[in-house]
Parts: C-alpha cells; sequence; structure tokens
C-alpha cells in the first residue's frame, strides 16, 4: 500500500481524514487561505497608513484629521474631522467580536465535553457566541456609518483633499 492510497483505506476518501486537503508542509490549504487574505488586508492598510503619513499636512484645503481649519467659504473655523473616542470605541466593539467569534469556535470544539458550572454552560454555548458576535458586528457597522456620515456632513468626501 502507497502513501497515497493508505487515507482511502479507511473508509473517507479524502487525504488525511476529515475531508481537508494539506499542502506539501502538511497545513490545511483553507488555514494558508485565510493568513494569506489575512496577510493582503495587512498590507492594504500598510499601504493607506504610509501614504497618509507619507502626504500629511500637504493638503491645501481641509478639513485635516487631526488640527482645526478654517472654511474657506464660510470663514468658520471647523474641529478636526476625527473623533478618537469615537473611533477606540468602534475598535474595541472590533476586538470583542473577534473574541465572540474565537468563543463561538471553541464552544463547538468542546461541545461533548461536561458542562458542570454555569460558566461552562455559558462559555460551552456557541448559539450564544455566535449571536454576540453578530451584535457586536452589527454594532461596529453603526459606528461606521455614523463615522463617515459624519465626515460627510463635517465637508470631507474621496474629493475633498488628500485625506478624503
Amino acid at each position: 500500500m502507497t502513501a497515497t492510497t493508505a487515507p482511502l483505506a479507511h473508509g473517507d476518501g479524502h487525504a488525511h481524514g476529515g475531508g481537508h486537503h494539506h499542502t506539501s508542509l502538511g497545513l490545511d490549504n483553507r488555514k494558508i487561505a485565510i493568513w494569506t487574505f489575512i496577510g493582503s488586508e495587512c498590507m492594504l492598510f500598510a499601504s493607506l497608513i504610509s501614504t497618509y503619513l507619507v502626504y500629511k499636512g500637504r493638503s491645501p484645503q481641509g478639513p485635516y484629521p487631526h488640527e482645526a481649519w478654517t472654511n474657506p467659504s464660510t470663514g468658520e473655523v471647523m474641529k478636526p474631522i476625527l473623533d478618537i473616542p469615537v473611533t477606540s470605541a468602534s475598535t474595541f466593539v472590533l476586538l470583542m467580536s473577534s473574541v465572540a467569534m474565537v468563543m463561538a469556535l471553541n464552544a463547538v470544539q468542546t461541545k461533548h465535553q461536561p458542562k458542570i458550572t454555569t460558566w461552562d454552560k455559558i462559555k460551552g454555548s456557541s448559539k450564544l457566541w455566535l449571536w454576540a458576535t453578530a451584535l457586536l458586528g452589527t454594532i461596529f457597522l453603526m459606528f461606521q456609518a455614523y463615522e463617515f456620515t459624519s465626515f460627510v456632513h463635517e465637508g470631507l468626501t474621496i474629493r475633498t483633499n488628500l485625506f478624503g
């Protein structure tokens, strides 16, 4: 029996059992795909942040992210566009939704273990954690809608300046 036919003898019909396809390094293709996606997201945000840092302060007109500016059409002094407390709360909610998703995965993976204490029962409820993930994700999206709506109301659009 060769190495390629041995897993088929177990009756699952897939290499390495469980229907997961593995790379030559023994890693699941899906795990590599997720890490590739996360890496591409990191590259995207790194490029956006570095572009912001390169062009910071070079825009001839406001609104600006961290400094007050004067609206040339009205002469009104406007506050900085970024609201750090709102952005911080939004980021916290997003991170907590990730924690809730990890808890849901843990609940699914440990569903056959006995649940003795109340905390074990809470920790072991995948439905609870999935609902928490959905709720926190919805709250995060509401934060985003609020922030981007306030940007537009304060005069910042994609065509306004380099920051936009």
